[in-house]
């Protein structure tokens, strides 16, 4: 069923409670209260700034699938001409900030490796709305030395794990509204259907389930419409992995929603039995420092690199020694 096409009078609901037939006119109705529900939710918070740990663990690192999905990666990275290590456990402690799409993200993160080697990395990472700098003194260089990195690019920050809205305020990253309206981002949703209604944590939800077009992604949401119909819990299911992230959402000193815990699990299927399994889990804990909707200066989404320190610019391909690149 997809609710975003109405070529009959009637239209069957397949829920988690049964076959319900609801008439067209009505659904209509229920779409614009969801709609306009929504639409609030994506944008009634605009500006924020505080602090986060995220940690990532991988469950089994001796596993045959993780060694081998190891090689291709490292392998990989070879044939790209870089370098990296694998990550079995992160533990990162984030400053961060936003102002609508400006982010910020001072991260301090410690990190260990299958082998039992751990690296210490001091990470910046600043968008302005056209460009990012980079800014790291990574643990992980020639003999265990400390190396200072910086770089700028037309791309924005990653924000799984230094931005809270990711996965509570948005959908993985793309505004509920438009996941209603039959998008995922910019990509179409070939179907999106109704499931039914369930509750989790006293809160009632509104499940909704979508497929990306020309792709083997299914999306499905939990939406709280006392929450402006924010995602108390989301699955995204691949061609062999699923992804679970459940969140709790608590009011701040500003009465203003925001989530404080965000559970993320990562499941693979076993190939003969089809069996579920857990592969890796991490958890993103907002402190109570965090300020909704509060002024944010512009300036903190521009890194100043120290003097001396040699800058590649992916937009040009070229590198840059500083005496100040923003100058």
């Amino acid at each position: 069923m997809c609710i975003m096409k109405y070529s009959s009078f009637m239209i069957l609901i397949i829920s988690i409670y049964g076959v319900v037939t609801i008439d067209a006119s009505e659904l209509r109705t229920i779409d614009t209260t969801i709609l306009r529900g929504a639409e609030f939710g994506d944008n009634f918070i605009t500006k924020g700034k505080g602090s986060l740990t995220y940690e990532y663990s991988y469950i089994d690192s001796t596993s045959e699938r993780k060694i081998k999905n190891d090689q291709e990666r490292y392998q990989a990275w070879k044939d790209q001409g870089h370098s990296g290590v694998i990550r079995d456990y992160m533990k990162f402690e984030v400053y961060f900030a936003f102002s609508g799409p400006k982010m910020l993200a001072n991260v301090d993160s410690w990190e260990f490796s299958s082998s039992g080697k751990r690296y210490h990395n001091i990470m910046q990472h600043a968008y302005n709305g056209e460009k990012m700098d980079a800014f790291r003194i990574k643990g992980s260089g020639k003999n265990g030395l400390h190396r200072a990195y910086g770089s700028i690019r037309e791309n924005t920050i990653k924000a799984e794990f230094t931005d809270p809205r990711y996965f509570c305020i948005e959908l993985a990253g793309k505004p509920v509204s438009r996941f209603l309206k039959g998008y995922y981002g910019d990509r179409d949703l070939e179907s999106l259907s109704y499931l039914g209604e369930e509750t989790l944590d006293n809160l009632l939800c509104k499940i909704f389930q979508g497929k990306i077009a020309d792709s083997d992604t299914t999306i499905t949401a939990w939406l709280a419409p006392d929450l402006f119909y924010r995602p108390k819990h989301v699955v995204i299911e691949y061609a062999n992995i699923l992804v679970e992230v459940h969140n709790k959402i608590e009011l701040n000193e500003q009465n203003i929603l925001f989530p404080t815990l965000i559970l993320r699990e990562n499941y693979y299927f076993d190939e003969i039995t089809g069996e579920k399994i857990l592969e890796s889990r991490s958890t993103l804990e907002v402190h109570d420092d965090f300020e909704l909707n509060v002024e944010i200066d512009d300036a903190l989404f521009e890194i100043d690199f120290p003097r001396g320190l040699y800058v590649y610019d992916y937009r040009t391909g070229e590198s840059m020694l500083v005496d100040n690149v923003h100058e």
